[in-house]
């Protein structure tokens, strides 16, 4: 049974065609066209959204009581709606990839979490776009895409401190959480080795940046900048 809500949301997306699959917290809609097997998918996909129910203590569906619905659109690009609808867009040419929608998920189903935490203040809301890139790597990690690699792109771009990317503000956090669990004992490359492994390490470092971090300006902490684009982002 759908809520009234969930209707609506799957409505959205007027091309996928077939039953929908769901789980306690996802719905996922996709096409005849659609050559992978939708309910591993599902499945994977609800293994990412308890992962970051576990790292974050948070739960977006049980509070927003509305599952999110993830499905393949021919108009949208990868996006999620805005809260509380809970809709998580594929764009229609990605149908062929075998990755998808798991890949596009690994950055747009952090959102949810990120708008019920207390750390978005207005103030902090450019780094909402960074926070889903950080834990982007430690889901594709979790479900066997290149999470390592994604990281270690990440700390490139923000220690040549490259103000045009979102991937910059994720490096951030990954090099913040160096200097507070290694004290520099381990380069870059081991560091990440080990953090995006250590469950426990990542839950104790995301519990400080949704609490403590919270209290101020994240820019304004030690290590931490502004990109360009987050400047724009401030001044709208």
């Amino acid at each position: 049974m759908f809520s009234e809500q969930e209707e609506r949301n799957i409505k959205e997306f007027p091309d996928c065609d077939q039953e929908p699959k769901e789980t306690k917290d996802l719905i996922f809609l996709y096409p005849k066209e659609f050559d992978g097997d939708p309910q591993k998918i599902i499945n994977e996909l609800q293994e990412m959204y308890d992962l970051l129910c576990q790292l974050t203590d948070l739960k977006p569906v049980e509070k927003n009581n509305l599952r999110i619905t993830i499905g393949f659109h021919k108009e949208k690009r990868l996006s999620i709606s805005r809260s509380p609808n809970n809709r998580i867009y594929i764009p229609w040419k990605r149908l062929s990839r075998h990755d998808e929608p798991q890949h596009g998920c690994t950055h747009e189903l952090v959102h949810p979490f990120a708008r019920i935490s207390k750390l978005f203040t207005e103030e902090n809301k450019v780094w909402e776009e960074p926070f889903c890139d950080f834990l982007r790597g430690v889901l594709k990690n979790h479900i066997g895409q290149d999470g390592i690699g994604c990281w270690k792109g990440q700390v490139e771009s923000a220690e040549k401190r490259k103000n045009n990317r979102t991937s910059t503000g994720a490096g951030l956090f990954i090099l913040d959480a160096k200097r507070i669990f290694c004290n520099d004992n381990l380069n870059n490359d081991e560091f990440i080795r080990e953090f995006i492994y250590d469950f426990d390490k990542l839950k104790k470092y995301i519990k400080l940046l949704l609490n403590e971090y919270s209290s101020m300006p994240i820019h304004k902490r030690n290590g931490f900048f502004l990109t360009d684009e987050m400047k724009n982002k401030l001044q709208k």
